[in-house]
């Protein structure tokens, strides 16, 4: 099994580079939940997030993004972003974890 899913993250990240970065989130989130983790497919939507972070925070599924994935990517010193775009992504992202702070009057 392990052989098959090693087979399958390396035909993702030869041929299908456009469809991961269309779906980078979820992507990223299943690589990290299998097990063991999907370490090439990590590492390439890794360098992704960090050179076009865009792909992530403008991503309809960017309020799934795991808390340590977020962190791990912020601390990035490599992170091609703007440091008041970050804030704001970070601002939206964690609006959409408590959606009922913002129905509050």
């Amino acid at each position: 099994m392990v052989d098959l899913l090693i087979e399958i993250e390396a035909y993702l990240i030869e041929k299908q580079k456009e469809w991961i970065e269309q779906n980078i989130v979820t992507i990223h989130t299943y690589a990290l939940s299998t097990a063991p983790p999907l370490k090439g497919l990590l590492n390439y939507c890794n360098r992704i997030m960090v050179s076009h972070p865009n792909l992530v925070f403008k991503s309809n599924d960017f309020a799934t993004l795991p808390k340590e994935t977020l962190i791990n990517l912020l601390k990035n010193d490599d992170l091609n972003m703007e440091e008041d775009d970050i804030c704001m992504s970070v601002v939206q992202w964690a609006t959409k974890q408590v959606p009922e702070l913002i129905t509050i009057t």
